[in-house]
């Protein structure tokens, strides 16, 4: 009866040592959940952070092709370019200078 009293007591000492390291290890994780809420917290911020950059270029991607697409219309000449007369048109000399003489003559400045 004192064997099977002792193989009990044993018994129950290894039942108590398995449920004290099962306790230390909640005990542990218990003590770890503020830190893996901080992390979390972390990660939610960074992840918001991300989402919020991502529709932001988005939202530009979808306004430069909107650009893009209103800019590019089909566009065609409508008349050619060609040469009128001889050669290109240039200030005349001889009529710029009688232009000024007959300028000059018309308006006087007072005589002394």
């Amino acid at each position: 009866m004192i064997e099977t009293a002792s193989g009990l007591i044993s018994q129950a000492e290894i039942s108590l040592a398995e449920l004290n390291r099962r306790l230390g290890g909640i005990n542990y994780q218990f003590n770890q959940l503020p830190e893996n809420e901080r992390r979390l917290v972390n990660i939610e911020r960074k992840f918001k952070l991300s989402d919020n950059l991502y529709n932001y270029l988005m939202e530009k991607r979808a306004e430069a092709g909107i650009a893009i697409a209103s800019d590019q219309v089909d566009k065609t000449v409508v008349d050619e370019p060609r040469m009128s007369g001889f050669g290109p048109i240039a200030p005349d000399k001889k009529t710029a200078l009688g232009g000024a003489v007959l300028l000059g003559l018309f308006y006087r400045s007072p005589s002394f």
